[in-house]
């Protein structure tokens, strides 16, 4: 697997959990990007901007939470991290 700045990764760990809330991010430029509260995602300027998988930052134009049926997700733990 290679990571978004073209670093090799592995995984290291795939733990199944439960999620009843959804984030949605409106990304400038860029399809919304929709993840669980708990996702680490990079960003900059105080969250204002994320860093995205074509290495340019783009502006966080809106966020919304929204309750749904809770669903199975997997949290995958890479090395490097």
């Amino acid at each position: 697997i290679i990571s978004a700045d073209g670093t090799p990764t592995v995984v290291t760990k795939v733990d199944g959990q439960k999620a009843n809330i959804l984030l949605e991010l409106e990304i400038d430029n860029a399809e919304p990007f929709i993840t669980t509260p708990q996702h680490r995602i990079v960003t900059s300027d105080g969250g204002s901007h994320v860093m995205c998988s074509d290495g340019v930052e783009k502006m966080v134009i809106g966020k919304n939470e929204r309750l749904v049926e809770e669903q199975e997700v997997l949290a995958i733990t890479f090395k490097p991290d």
